[in-house]
């Protein structure tokens, strides 16, 4: 979805290139050291968007949570899609991390986290987290195919959308991260969604030209 979303060459012909990082082993399996360590790898080779398609659910942040929060916090002009997780739970009360980063506690201004919208693009997918103070927008979710996938559905594919949205406007204008994320966050679509499924903004506004 990112690949398929991404320009090549932006204004300036500078070409806009991929970094795959291994965060989670063969079998799924991973842990918030080895995600530190790619943010970092990240940074230090000057990455403009992470997308982070995962997540894991804490009632009380500790103290290597705050190193994560603090490390992205860190990262001026970093743009972060976040997937919100996809256990239809109310992220506000059931806190999903790193997309909770965004929550009102937090208040992470560089960071997006994105639930999953159904294949009509119009409506909550049954499976998608929400939370008012800790789901910034919604993006599609579900597709009825991708090439190496069979009806692909998840929060990971609606932030993989965010994040080639993103990398599109980046490459066409001379903002900043920071400065794409808030026109993102800013100008998204009303989203007609049930009193239960309630998340800060709206749904992604794909047509959206920040410049």
């Amino acid at each position: 979805t990112i690949v398929s979303n991404r320009i090549v060459t932006n204004a300036n012909g500078v070409y806009i290139k991929l970094m795959d990082l291994r965060v989670f082993d063969e079998h799924g399996k991973g842990n918030l050291y080895n995600a530190l360590c790619a943010l970092a790898y990240a940074h230090a080779h000057h990455a403009s968007i992470v997308n982070m398609s995962w997540g894991y659910y804490k009632t009380e942040p500790d103290g290597v949570d705050h190193i994560f929060h603090n490390l992205i916090s860190s990262y001026e002009n970093i743009a972060f899609c976040a997937s919100a997780g996809n256990n239809n739970s109310n992220t506000d009360s059931c806190p999903h991390y790193p997309s909770g980063f965004y929550a009102s506690n937090f208040q992470l201004k560089n960071i997006i986290s994105t639930a999953a919208l159904d294949i009509s693009n119009n409506r909550f997918a049954v499976y998608s987290n929400f939370g008012k103070s800790s789901v910034t927008l919604a993006a599609q979710g579900s597709y009825t195919s991708i090439e190496n996938y069979e009806n692909p559905e998840g929060t990971s594919f609606a932030a993989a959308v965010v994040t080639g949205k993103i990398g599109r406007i980046m490459a066409t204008s001379d903002l900043d991260a920071d400065q794409i994320v808030e026109c993102i966050k800013e100008h998204t679509s009303i989203l007609k969604s049930s009193p239960c499924k309630k998340i800060d903004k709206g749904k992604l506004n794909e047509s959206v030209n920040c410049q």
